[in-house]
């Protein structure tokens, strides 16, 4: 017989013995998996901003509906939203929002989340408040 031919046979009997062992153990008691996994993967909010946003106004409205948030818009004017911010990316949307104000910080855009609404507005000089001037 031919050495190859010892060979493959010899690997061929060692595969039946695996095969010939007893099942394994039905281990009892109050042990459980460790690795137990969701049956659907659980949604992680994200805030990006797309092209299909345009300006801040209806990328705001996105965000406030994408959170079940009111917005409350007392913004002046809209903003376009320019192509730098291709590949903007928030996990959380009050450092989405903080991101976004420190863009339009030379319009005096605030952004701010306050409980269940998302506040827009410009601060300016004629909007200043007695007990905040």
């Amino acid at each position: 017989m031919r050495p190859e031919a010892k060979t493959l046979l010899s690997l061929g009997l060692i595969l039946l013995a695996g095969c010939a062992s007893d099942a394994a153990p039905d281990f009892g008691g109050s042990w459980q998996p460790v690795n137990r996994y969701q049956s659907s993967p659980a949604a992680t909010p994200s805030y990006v901003i797309s092209a299909r946003d345009g300006s801040l106004r209806p990328l705001l409205q996105r965000w406030s509906a994408q959170g079940g948030l009111q917005l409350e818009d007392r913004l002046s004017q809209d903003y376009p939203l320019p192509a730098t911010l291709t590949g903007f990316r928030h996990l959380s949307l009050p450092q989405a929002l903080l991101a976004l104000q420190t863009l339009y910080a030379h319009e005096q855009v605030m952004l701010e989340l306050q409980g269940r609404q998302l506040l827009a507005w410009q601060d300016g000089p004629g909007d200043c408040a007695e007990a905040a001037c």
